[in-house]
């Protein structure tokens, strides 16, 4: 029972403190962004460093992202006739949105530090106060990352992780080229190529992250591990049905999942609906699946049933 409990936390029924623990350090997560978000302000502000902005920047769109997502996860939960499964799509073009942003943005910073290099105009301003300011966001940051490393089961943790690790090493880059540039005279180019690394290295994290959730969109198959749990989930379901397909594919986040099965054709048709509706609802019921279809079938075929895609 240990055991089957411990799969359960696993596959998402996790326990109430587990849950407790995410909202906490989501909670935490958001509160930090804001405090280096009004920090690199003022840094900012006070400095005029090219590598602080490409930073800043950063911040102000991982929270823009976070204030996307809390909407978006408000207007899923919203029922609504003209979107009769939903709109949980919303999500991922949400995301592409907002990475779109971010690359524009960061193109932005490059340009300005290019015209900077051109035109050799180094006027930077960087006292230790400023230095501290950043460095302690930056240990909180990093005190983070190790806090939601330990909720290995939470793919919300597990996106904070990344959030946290990712901003400890654009601000420590930051604080670098501003400290060098700022102290050393004949080195002052050295925050413009600081905003320059930072702007790339933003640009190829929010393609990546662009590019995976349009494959989702798309229609990108679900991975092995998923497929393989479905597949033994429909093989143990009745002993008077055999599998013969199992598809599953995004639509978004989750995964749309079409089952094709064998059934002996002297079954009633009673029979067969009520044990598919039950293999429907058990698909259902993974945290990841969205919807879930069974066809039946008295005889395994060898094609496919369906039309080719195409957009004539």
């Amino acid at each position: 029972n240990d055991n089957d409990n411990d799969n359960n936390n696993g596959k998402g029924g996790k326990t109430r403190s587990q849950l407790g623990s995410v909202k906490l350090v989501a909670s935490l997560s958001l509160w930090c962004n804001i405090l280096l978000l009004i920090v690199k302000a003022i840094v900012f502000g006070l400095s005029l460093s090219l590598s602080v902005l490409a930073s800043l920047i950063d911040s102000v769109l991982d929270l823009l992202t976070q204030a996307v997502l809390y909407w978006t996860e408000r207007q899923v939960s919203r029922v609504s006739e003209k979107y009769p499964v939903g709109r949980t799509r919303l999500e991922p073009v949400s995301i592409m949105g907002v990475s779109m942003l971010m690359i524009m943005s960061a193109v932005v910073v490059i340009r300005e530090s290019i015209a900077v290099l051109i035109a050799k105009e180094y006027d930077i301003v960087f006292e230790l106060d400023l230095v501290l300011m950043l460095c302690a966001i930056i240990l909180i940051k990093f005190l983070l990352w190790l806090y939601c490393r330990q909720f290995r089961y939470s793919p919300i943790a597990h996106a904070l992780a990344e959030d946290h690790m990712n901003d400890v090493c654009s601000n420590g880059a930051a604080v670098i080229a501003v400290a060098i540039a700022s102290r050393v005279p004949s080195l002052g180019f050295m925050d413009a190529v600081g905003g320059i690394v930072i702007s790339i290295y933003i640009i190829i994290r929010w393609y990546q992250i662009g590019s995976t959730e349009i494959k989702k969109l798309i229609g990108r198959s679900a991975d092995d591990s998923s497929i393989q749990e479905i597949r033994m989930c429909c093989e143990t379901h009745s002993s008077d049905m055999s599998v013969d397909v199992v598809r599953a594919y995004h639509i978004g986040r989750n995964i749309l999942v079409e089952v094709e099965v064998v059934m002996d054709r002297h079954k009633t048709l009673e029979y067969v609906h009520d044990v598919s509706l039950e293999l429907q609802k058990k698909v259902e019921q993974f945290p990841y699946v969205e919807r879930a279809f069974v066809h039946v079938d008295y005889t395994k075929r060898d094609y496919d049933e369906h039309k080719k895609p195409t957009l004539g």
